[in-house]
């Protein structure tokens, strides 16, 4: 007589929905940052986070504002070379992320501007950045500081 395969069936069934879930994780977030990582510096100068913004959802999204306890004031800025060959460094009141897309904050181009450190940055410490959106919840991230 053969017993039925019911609970072999059903274990696969079970360990095939928990690797989805796993797989859809970062998806279902709605904004994902990744290899966020900040240059070194000495307290009262200026530093800067690179990152890897991904908005995740059918909607567009922009980062509007930044804040960190490592520097007294946070900015979202946009690194630009002018016409004469001067580096200048606009504040960006927004960054626009579309539905889908991921956005690039690195050296020479978009960043997180710390101004006036409150405490010395050095290879291998961590800071914690928080950035704010139009449409989803604020996330919290840490930052890795390294030369690069």
């Amino acid at each position: 007589m053969r017993r039925p395969a019911i609970i072999p069936t059903a274990l696969f069934v079970v360990a095939l929905l928990l690797g989805a879930c796993q797989q859809n994780t970062a998806r279902s977030q709605p904004i994902t940052i990744d290899d966020a990582w900040a240059r070194p510096g000495f307290s009262g100068e200026n530093s800067a986070v690179y990152l890897i913004i991904k908005n995740n959802q059918n909607i567009d999204d922009g980062a509007t504002s930044v804040e960190s306890d490592a520097a007294n004031m946070t900015q979202l800025h946009l690194s630009k070379m002018t016409e004469d060959g001067t580096m200048l460094m606009e504040h960006q009141e927004s960054v626009p992320l579309q539905a889908g897309s991921e956005v690039n904050f690195e050296p020479g181009g978009l960043h997180i501007m710390l101004m006036d450190l409150n405490q010395d940055l050095n290879p291998g410490d961590s800071i914690s950045v928080t950035l704010h959106f139009e449409n989803a919840a604020s996330i919290t991230f840490e930052a890795e500081v390294r030369e690069q």
